[in-house]
Formats: C-alpha cells, structure tokens, sequence
C-alpha cells in the first residue's frame, strides 16, 4: 500500500499541464508584462528627470544638450553605488534601497495572503527573490530611452494584452517549429502557443513580427 500510495502521488507531481493551463498561464503572464512595461518606463523617466535629463515637449525622447551635465545614474553598479559619497549616489542608493525594501514588503504581503495562518517567525524571513534584478531591468529601460533605442510610447500602455501575447509567444512557436523532434511536453506547448497565436487572429506561420511593429 505504501508503494502504491507512492506512485499515485509521484503521478500526480509529474504530470503534464492541460493546453488550458498553459494558454491561461500565458494570458496572465502577457497582462503583468503590460502593467511591468508601463511601471518601468515611468519611473525611469521620472529618475532621469530627477538627475538632470530633460526630454522634448511630446517625452519622446530625450534632449541631447541635457545629456552633458545630466547624471547618467543608469550605468552605476552596486558597488559603485555602495559607497558613493557625492550626492548623486546617495540619492540613488536611497532610491534603490526603497525600491529592494518595496519589494520585500510586497513579497511578505503575498505570502500572508496565500498562507494567512503563517507564522511571524517564518513571514520575517520572506524576501523578494533578486530585488536587485528589477532594479537593473529599470536601469535597461533608461539606457534605452538615453541612448534612443527604446521608442518611448511605443510600449506599455500602447501595446496591447494581444500585442504582447503575439509578440512573446511566437517566437517561443517558431523555435519549437524549426526542430526535428519534439517531446511529448515541447509538442503540448507547441499546441498551447499554437492556441495563443491563433486567438491573437494570426496564423503562426504567417506571422510577421516586424512588419506588424513588434519587433525591432
């Protein structure tokens, strides 16, 4: 019986997501990237604004005779940050560390309302996993905007749940369509983003990322 029971619950651990499953999971990660998008390109305007750089009347993009004595704050790295002691630096560090200390605070919230019986003891050692990751994504963001190579307005709140589905999706489909072989689990999600293309109102094999704008 105790063998038994085993199987039946190592069954029940390894086995394989319905297309269902997999296409909600995609939806939903599709609407958080339109809400990161948007949340990451704003306060990277707001920081670059706060450290001198000034953008044209549409916030377009920014002015290159600002870019002289403007802080570039999205090129410093930890320890640099760590011990700055100009002003600049102690600004950014009090901004990313309000940011790390946000995320921990989020991520303890979360815990609680999954767990609402857990301990104060074990909610104290819930962290957020790499603050230090989102707050490198930000810097990205800001490079781009200073450097041009990211269109703002162009994202976030213009894109679409569809656009951004089409635009993760595919890519993962046409990677999956180009191999030989495909295991029981890759052919499932081949369908699944298949399904995902398909509700987006596009044929995965005639999609054109480029030509529709959403890719460079």
């Amino acid at each position: 019986m105790e063998n038994q029971t085993k199987v039946v619950a190592d069954s029940k651990a390894t086995s394989v997501p319905s297309m269902n499953t997999v296409i909600a999971e995609l939806e939903g990660f599709a609407s958080k990237a339109v809400d990161f998008d948007t949340a990451a390109e704003s306060v990277s305007v707001t920081l670059l604004e706060y450290f001198g750089y000034q953008f044209n009347t549409e916030k377009t993009k920014v002015l290159e005779a600002s870019k002289k004595d403007a802080y570039p704050w999205f090129n410093q790295v930890g320890d640099a940050i760590q011990k700055a002691t100009d002003d600049n630096g102690k600004d950014l560090r009090k901004f990313r560390d309000t940011l790390y200390l946000a995320l921990h605070v989020q991520a303890k919230a979360k815990a609680k309302a999954i767990n609402p019986s857990i301990t104060d003891e074990a909610l104290k050692k819930v962290k957020y996993t790499n603050p230090s990751n989102r707050f490198d994504q930000i810097k990205s963001v800001a490079k781009g905007i200073v450097e041009g190579s990211r269109r703002l307005g162009k994202r976030g709140a213009d894109r679409t749940v569809t656009e951004l589905a089409l635009r993760d999706c595919h890519p993962a489909w046409a990677r999956l369509a180009k191999l030989e072989e495909l295991t029981d689990r890759e052919m499932k999600i081949m369908k699944a983003l298949d399904a995902v293309i398909r509700a987006c109102g596009h044929d995965p094999q005639k999609v054109d990322l480029k030509a529709l704008g959403l890719k460079k």
